[in-house]
């Protein structure tokens, strides 16, 4: 039994390594007509962008008729003329913003839209190109590859460029390759993408990337259900960025001596304080004369912090049971997005042993310098 394009995908997919970022392209050639197919085919499949042109979408089909769970649909529709345009599906949970798309009315030159994803961290240049046939697109499409180049470290770019490379000697062959190399851009390799009822097949659909090396994996697969065009896809490797160490400047009060502290504070001279005229000079002289006594008792230091602390957990901990309620009405504790609060009780309640019934015992990281 042949497989279809939702179980090959799938089987890729749901195999791949957890830190790659899955895209697949289609030519769809409508995805009004082929929106069970799309559903089929990309729930549940691990994929998170799906690049589609030929949406063949006008303004009057709302987004919402051609939704697919979990994702988004971003558009940009031809409305001059039957065919054309193209989308992206991206999943919910990435950040994004569109930065380029092509003038819905322009049908002589290439169509395009661009995402700036952020991926685990990482910012991304995502985009779905679609060129009509028998049409110079080159220069457009080379002037919007040139503003958006420099911007971005990680390039992932899909489409239809109607550019057959299986001719390679060909003038369209020629522009398209020249122009991929003048943006630093990388074609990976495939076979024949569009397979001809009459004739030879044709590699038109293409996959563009700045960083070949990060690529995972990548191929094609036949898709059948949604036109003469395969599906190709790519996995890349996006691993997020190592955070530096924050440095905080605090003062730590676990080896004050308070018998000490009370004797230099009781010799403390406050005659320039009752001297001065002004009450911001006495304020000055008054802070000047604690932040003395402070650094000899408990002079700041430096720690780095190598993970964002659980602020929920540690507040619970430092408070009874009876006052957890009353704490946690605070708004500022209660706007931290903590969704598994039950646990941070539990936790808190665990903790209290561990904090000192005297706060000067131990270090207090919200006493900051200049306190």
């Amino acid at each position: 039994m042949v497989a279809t394009t939702g179980e090959l995908i799938r089987s890729k997919f749901n195999l791949e390594n957890r830190v790659t970022f899955n895209v697949c392209h289609i030519n769809a050639q409508s995805i009004a007509s082929h929106y069970s197919e799309l559903d089929v085919t990309f729930t549940d499949a691990n994929v998170h962008a799906v690049l589609i042109s030929e949406s063949w979408l006008k303004p009057h089909l709302p987004s919402a008729a051609y939704s697919l769970p979990g994702f988004i649909l971003i558009r940009n529709d031809r409305v001059d003329r039957r065919g054309g345009g193209v989308a992206i599906y991206l999943q919910a949970s990435f950040s994004y913003k569109v930065i380029a798309s092509s003038s819905s009315k322009s049908s002589n030159s290439a169509e395009y839209l661009f995402l700036e994803v952020w991926v685990k961290g990482v910012k991304t240049l995502l985009g779905v190109v679609y060129c009509p046939p028998s049409v110079d697109y080159f220069s457009s499409l080379d002037s919007i590859l040139e503003s958006l180049g420099s911007d971005y470290a990680h390039h992932i770019i899909m489409g239809d460029f109607n550019t057959d490379l299986l001719v390679p000697l060909s003038t369209r062959s020629r522009k398209l390759l020249d122009l991929v190399e003048s943006v630093s851009l990388h074609i990976l390799p495939l076979q024949a993408t569009h397979h001809n009822i009459e004739g030879e097949d044709t590699w038109l659909d293409l996959i563009l990337t700045s960083n070949p090396d990060l690529v995972y994996s990548h191929g094609q697969f036949p898709a059948p259900g949604f036109s003469h065009h395969d599906l190709i896809y790519l996995s890349y490797v996006l691993k997020p960025p190592k955070s530096k160490p924050k440095v905080l400047r605090v003062r730590c009060f676990g080896r004050m001596d308070g018998r000490r502290l009370c004797e230099d504070a009781a010799k403390i001279s406050w005659d320039e304080l009752t001297a001065a005229t002004s009450i911001d000079d006495k304020v000055t002289i008054f802070n000047a004369q604690l932040q003395a006594l402070y650094d000899n008792h408990a002079p700041v230091r430096k720690f780095k912090m190598k993970r964002p602390p659980a602020p929920l957990c540690v507040v619970l901990a430092l408070f009874p049971e009876s006052k957890i309620d009353l704490v946690l009405s605070d708004p500022r504790i209660a706007l931290v997005p903590w969704k598994h609060r039950r646990r941070c009780l539990i936790s808190g309640r665990t903790m209290e042993h561990r904090v000192p019934s005297h706060p000067a015992s131990d270090c207090h990281y919200s006493s900051w310098a200049g306190a």
